[in-house]
């Protein structure tokens, strides 16, 4: 089912609870008070007020500022042609990284977090761009400080509000909706579940129609009496839950049903919406889906290595004196080697050595490697401090140099770790289909340090089976800017 209608996540809100897991709202629609605003509303509406809300901030603030420290109201066009570029750049970034779904704005701590560096990264390629343009001597820093402060509170404040609003109106049922008409196979099982979502995002379900058996008797009955029903209401969409007895049930359904002009919509089965996630081909009157993503055609196997290459170098070139100061820092702390190396696979489990900046006082390599965990006596007091800072990982630019690794991809493991988690996770071994990356889909998502348990090295590989299956230049990006929010974070790196 498309995505615009309903959304569902695993993760949890900044209070540790399920922004989902609400008290059932009331069965009967009547008993629901519709708000005047949709689901599917809410993203576009937020990121109109986010831009209503800059320019406000930058044209009143610098207004304030100057009547202050100059008596004269200053220059209000500049100010509003100021904060129309950092809207439209704010606004952009915020969207590319999906900061403005519903489901994300519940999310109190990573909202501050992506207000906090996106609006930084704003006034910095701000700051660049004046400099660049010559224009620093007009520019008023005091007036561009006040708008940055007070612009940061407003989009804090404004996120705040949706935060409680969107979960009171998911709790109540009370968003807007369509008006619409179930269909099903089993209501009493996962199609109930289905039915009270849809309520808590505002549909408002006028009737259930229920398939009892697979006989075509039960079936052009209960067509029938829906679709007289729907002729004679002003229903404005049909959902189709739950999974037919016999494969072509749903096509059946569907040919029915085409004789009404209401748009059709199919929840499906936790299988069928697996397949449904996968690319699909057609080879004349033939269907095939793609169950498993090649590697990555030569296309895109340039493009990505373009992208690694300018990265690392750019990377190497800025850093070069943090990379010095750390090897010095190590050299004076503890005895050893600067660069830890170990061997890992890459790329259809060809072998590499990866470089590390040493942070422990142990270099193992071998058939047995203890995982880094909290507190770790081998870590070494600069050791602590880079690999919190994730710095320890930044000489593994020169691996991606030298085509052993890329920017994004799965994070590679010991080849001791790689060969038991071999053994235990199913599809463990697909993660080789692509280069292991510095950064990937899973460290994006707060996956990064220790793997104490099986179960969570399982949803790491999950995290990146997905983006292998779904790789694209713009997931690269995304990837990156979440990085960075997860490096300032700094949860589970020791």
């Amino acid at each position: 089912m498309p995505d615009r209608h309903i959304s569902t996540t695993s993760r949890t809100a900044g209070d540790g609870a399920d922004p989902f897991d609400n008290p059932a709202v009331p069965a009967n629609d009547d008993e629901i008070r519709r708000w005047a605003i949709s689901y599917d509303g809410i993203s576009w509406l937020v990121a109109l007020l986010d831009v209503l809300i800059i320019v406000a901030t930058a044209c009143v603030s610098g207004l304030a500022y100057h009547l202050v420290a100059f008596g004269t109201p200053g220059d209000t066009a500049r100010d509003f042609a100021v904060s129309g570029f950092v809207a439209a750049f704010f606004v952009f970034v915020t969207h590319l990284r999906k900061f403005y779904d519903p489901t994300e704005l519940l999310i109190w701590n990573d909202q501050i977090r992506n207000v906090l560096l996106t609006w930084g990264c704003t006034f910095v390629f701000l700051g660049g761009l004046v400099f660049s343009l010559g224009a620093s001597k007009e520019a008023s820093r005091g007036a561009i400080f006040c708008f940055a402060i007070s612009g940061a509170a407003g989009l804090l404040i404004h996120r705040l509000f949706w935060r409680v609003f969107i979960g009171r109106a998911l709790a109540a049922g009370s968003l807007a909706g369509r008006k619409v008409v179930v269909i099903g196979w089993d209501f009493a099982g996962a199609a109930s579940q289905c039915t009270t979502t849809l309520r808590r995002f505002g549909f408002q379900i006028v009737r259930q129609f229920t398939i009892e058996d697979s006989s075509a008797a039960e079936l052009n009955g209960c067509l029938a009496r829906a679709i007289a029903f729907i002729r004679a209401s002003d229903i404005e969409e049909i959902y189709l839950l739950g999974t037919p007895d016999r494969p072509d049930g749903i096509r059946d359904v569907i040919q029915r049903l085409r004789i009404l002009p209401v748009p059709v919509t199919l929840i499906p089965d936790a299988a069928t919406a697996d397949l449904l996630r996968h690319s699909c081909h057609q080879f004349g009157h033939l269907v095939a889906v793609e169950l498993q993503r090649p590697p990555l055609s030569a296309y895109e196997r340039a493009a990505k290595r373009v992208m690694d290459i300018v990265i690392a170098m750019c990377a190497l070139i800025v850093l070069l004196p943090l990379l010095l100061l750390v090897a010095l820092a190590i050299k004076i702390d503890s005895p050893g080697p600067v660069l830890f190396r170990q061997n890992r696979r890459g790329f259809n489990g060809k072998r590499f050595v990866i470089f590390k900046f040493r942070s422990m006082s142990v270099l193992e390599d071998g058939a047995s490697i203890r995982q880094a965990r909290a507190a770790d006596g081998r870590v070494t007091r600069v050791g602590a401090f880079i690999r919190r800072c994730s710095i320890d990982e930044l000489p593994q630019f020169f691996n991606v140099l030298h085509g052993e690794m890329s920017i994004v991809g799965p994070r590679p493991h010991a080849i001791a770790h790689d060969d038991y988690f071999l053994r235990q996770i199913e599809n463990y071994a697909f993660r080789h289909h692509v280069k292991p990356g510095i950064t990937g889909w899973a460290q994006a998502h707060g996956y990064r340090g220790e793997t104490e348990t099986l179960q969570k090295m399982q949803q790491r590989v999950e995290y990146d089976l997905w983006y292998i299956n779904n790789w694209s230049i713009w997931i690269d990006l995304l990837i990156l800017l979440r990085t960075i929010g997860e490096v300032v974070r700094g949860e589970n790196a020791y």
